[in-house]
């Protein structure tokens, strides 16, 4: 199975704009098509790894599955973490911190008093 990949969605991350914002429950995002095109070039090339004879090749797969994996994680992760609703748990949980750190500072000055 031949395709073409998909085209560019535009300039460097750095130079994008906040593009408008996407309701309904098949929206999409921006660059879904490229992302779908890698991905599926990926799981083909890691298929051919994982049948090929060479052990080296097989072996080889495996890295290169496992930093896939790792990328995505910390790619969903940072991008959660740009997400309103992760900004304002973070805003809250710093809030509460920042109120429950000087009672956790006299509790342990407490503990350590008490210890013999």
């Amino acid at each position: 199975m031949t395709t073409t990949p998909p085209v560019s969605d535009g300039p460097n991350a750095e130079d994008v704009e906040a593009p408008e914002r996407r309701k309904g429950r098949y929206c999409g995002w921006t660059g879904k098509e490229r992302f779908d095109y890698g991905a599926i070039q990926l799981r083909v090339a890691l298929t051919k790894l994982a049948r090929d004879p060479d052990p080296a090749a097989r072996a080889a797969g495996v890295r290169f599955s496992a930093e896939a994996a790792e990328l995505l994680v910390e790619l969903a992760t940072r991008a959660d973490g740009q997400t309103t609703a992760s900004k304002r748990a973070r805003a809250t949980a710093d809030r509460m911190l920042a109120r429950l750190a000087p009672k956790l500072d006299e509790f342990r000055a407490a503990q350590e008093a008490r210890r013999p």
